[in-house]
């Protein structure tokens, strides 16, 4: 036992006092938090939160954020569910309190990593970060803020010691959890009241002798319970207001401090009545709902929160139209004006295919829509020749530049060999680029669920803006993980030349190199430059059901180049729609505008491999030989290695894999060859099938069992560009 006291003068250095010193005596008077109001984290960019500025204590130890701090998040899972922790971590071995984000275990039903409190590390949780599987950017909907709990965190105190915000911090909570639920179309002007009401609640605090502290709490509390709640304390008349029905304060009670407004104007494409139409405004994160008719002048305001991002969606509108919808910004203090025009053509297509069946069908906007069809190679175009999801078109591309366009001569039908003016175009030399199909930016949302009928459906859902923040845009990622207005995949199966991966006309396309010599070629043509993206594939591949609506590709659209002795030439299929093919099985086919989409050679893909554990993918590159950055999709199933696929399992992660098989292609609902075993080795994807494989060719096509070291001579590449 020993005694120590200070702060005393030093005589002949008989009084020093260290760094632990002061920290216990700070310690004494300041208790452990994060300053009011501070440190508050919220979404960043992509996988990545932010923490703000602000300030902290921890045993006796300052901290302070002087800016914004990006926290990286780890990647989803493609079918389990996470949970992460952001901490501010004091570590007496490193001398240094700093913000550090525990990344949680993949499961079902996962629980955030606890925090740790030890002689050598001390904890504040901050947050807690919710990532669902396939998540590919972190809403604030996904961060729950801690720093009220005083059991994980708390608020600085001072030498007068400060009431317990514990139990009303479980309070808040637990009544925010039951508001939600029964009255989230005013969960937003609640959520204001009740931040305003603690604010003014912890200045009363402030002001209020600590023996008197406790007795005032327990008041409050009684006064909740008993369906009293003193309004003039939130700014209204005196007296006391009881609760409504739902064991919460009447809107009307409630001071609700709105300071942006949005004037939405709805108009149609071709002039024709909006009667009837509703405009519903959203923002999931704040749990917000609301629904307003129009005027007679096809007007609604609404009063919101300012500084959020809403989502605009139209109801009710009449049968002749389709919906639209935006994205809004509400900026503080300022009035905005927007308008949404209902179209002859929906913003919101999908499609759906029962597992157990195979049966293809239409939802949301396309449920009356007619499927493309190629019959002895003339294509019908059906519902979807003047569609928005249609909108692709070959280009040159040069240095991530459209030089040009090529020249339209019908309904998604281009001359290659000519420019969008009419003069010849270069797709051979490559002196003016490669022969590129440009893609638009879509949304969309891959589903594997079971219905209230118990029938298991997968599917795609297609829009022009994000409905919400379930939706993805991955096939156009850039490298650094933000989305671009379009992107741009290999015209033609690729050749190397001059070391270099192209995509020109008339040229024999390159085989029998490793995927990395690809890569490498790929990426030799600059910044966004990568070979056959699996992210790109399988979205472009999902599009075979949403056009055709059906799985065999080879029925619905052509053979391809699937039966014949050797490989053929680029540039067969120049002055052909940018969907056809035939039922020769030696002439390719074109998808989207992308000749041999399937058959003449197999073609490596980045962001797709399969190891000990099973399933990997990444979403957007860089991409590597180690798997690094990749994450987990599950386990391969079994029966996958030479048969062909009978049923697919969907996520926004990986888009679509191998579920099942079937041993012949006339049973497998799929109908396409897949080849994917769990093995010790690391191996790569291959798409789309070779000139040999029959029946087993296309649009689902899979080959897995390719090492980063193997080299065939019916596999190639085939080039892809995101800008950066």
């Amino acid at each position: 036992m020993a005694e120590n006291s200070g702060f005393f003068a030093s005589v002949g250095g008989d009084r020093k006092y260290n760094a632990d010193f002061l920290a216990r005596w700070i310690a004494s008077i300041i208790g452990n938090g994060v300053y009011d109001g501070e440190l508050a984290v919220t979404a960043g960019d992509g996988m990545a939160v932010t923490l703000p500025a602000g300030r902290a204590w921890i045993n006796g130890y300052h901290y302070r954020n002087d800016g914004d701090m990006a926290l990286p998040i780890d990647n989803a899972d493609g079918v389990l569910n996470r949970k992460d922790t952001v901490v501010l971590r004091w570590d007496v071995n490193a001398r240094s309190i700093t913000a550090q984000v525990l990344t949680g275990t993949f499961s079902s039903s996962p629980i955030a990593p606890q925090i740790t409190r030890s002689a050598e590390q001390y904890d504040l949780k901050i947050a807690e970060i919710s990532i669902p599987a396939g998540t590919t950017a972190i809403s604030q909907s996904l961060i729950t803020d801690t720093r009220l709990d005083n059991d994980v965190c708390g608020i600085v105190t001072g030498v007068v010691q400060q009431v317990d915000t514990t139990t009303l911090y479980a309070q808040i909570q637990d009544d925010l959890t039951r508001f939600r639920t029964t009255n989230e179309a005013d969960f937003t002007g609640w959520s204001a009241e009740q931040k305003a009401a603690f604010d003014a609640w912890l200045q009363t605090m402030k002001d209020i002798p600590p023996e008197d502290a406790a007795a005032y709490l327990q008041n409050q509390i009684d006064a909740i319970q008993t369906g009293k709640l003193d309004v003039a304390e939130k700014g209204q008349p005196s007296g006391i207001c009881p609760l409504g029905a739902d064991g919460f304060v009447p809107k009307e009670y409630l001071n609700l401090n709105f300071s942006g407004k949005l004037i939405v104007h709805v108009a149609s494409s071709d002039g024709g009545s909006v009667a009837g139409t509703r405009v519903q405004i959203r923002n999931e994160a704040l749990g917000s709902n609301y629904v307003q008719p129009l005027d007679a002048l096809g007007n609604t305001v609404f009063s919101l929160l300012d500084n959020h991002t809403y989502y605009v969606v139209l109801l009710d509108y009449p049968s002749a139209y389709y919906g639209a919808a935006a994205t809004v910004s509400v900026v503080g203090g300022e009035t905005q004006e927007i308008t949404l025009t209902l179209k002859t053509t929906p913003d919101i297509v999908g499609w759906r295919e029962k597992v157990t069946t195979g049966e293809v069908e239409y939802i949301e906007g396309a449920t009356d829509f007619q499927p493309m069809s190629v019959t002895d190679g003339t294509t019908g175009f059906g519902s979807w020749g003047e569609n928005w999801i249609c909108d692709m078109r070959p280009c040159l591309l040069k240095n991530g530049v459209v030089q040009y366009y090529l020249k339209q001569t019908g309904t998604l039908t281009f001359d290659y060999t000519k420019q969008a003016n009419g003069t010849a175009s270069d797709i051979t030399s490559g002196d003016d680029g490669d022969v590129m199909i440009e893609f638009p930016r879509v949304y969309y949302k891959f589903f594997d669920e079971t219905d209230s009928q118990g029938v298991h459906w997968i599917g795609c859902k297609y829009s022009r803006t994000p409905v919400d923040d379930t939706w993805c845009c991955n096939a156009w990622l850039n490298k650094n993980g933000v989305p671009q207005e379009v992107m741009y995949m290999s015209a033609y199966d690729g050749e190397i030349y001059n070391d270099k991966l192209r995509s020109l006309s008339g040229v024999v396309p390159t085989v029998d190199q490793t995927i990395r010599t690809f890569r490498t070629a790929a990426n030799a043509n600059g910044s966004g430059y990568e070979q056959q993206e699996w992210s790109k594939h399988i979205y472009v591949s999902s599009l075979l059901p949403m056009l055709f609506r059906g799985l065999d590709s080879q029925a619905l659209v052509g053979k391809g180049v699937s039966s014949v002795s050797e490989k053929i030439n680029t540039g067969s299929l120049n002055s052909k729609p940018l969907f056809w093919g035939d039922q020769t099985g030696t002439n390719g086919v074109k998808f989207c505008g992308i000749e041999n989409c399937w058959g003449n050679i197999w073609k490596f893909a980045d962001g797709l491999i399969m190891d000990a554990n099973g399933w990997h993918y990444k979403v957007f590159g860089p991409y590597n030989d180690v798997g690094s950055g990749y994450t987990g999709a599950g386990s391969v199933p079994s029966g996958l290695s030479g048969t062909y696929i009978d049923s697919m399992t969907a996520a926004n992660g990986f888009g679509m894999l191998p579920k099942t098989s079937a041993s012949d292609a006339d049973t497998a609902k799929f109908h396409d060859y897949v080849y994917a075993q769990n093995s010790s080795s690391r191996y790569f994807a291959c798409t789309a099938g070779g000139w040999f494989n029959g029946a087993g060719d296309g649009a689902f096509s899979l080959y897995v069992n390719s090492a980063a070291s193997s080299s065939d001579s019916d596999t190639g590449g085939a080039l892809s560009y995101t800008p950066v």
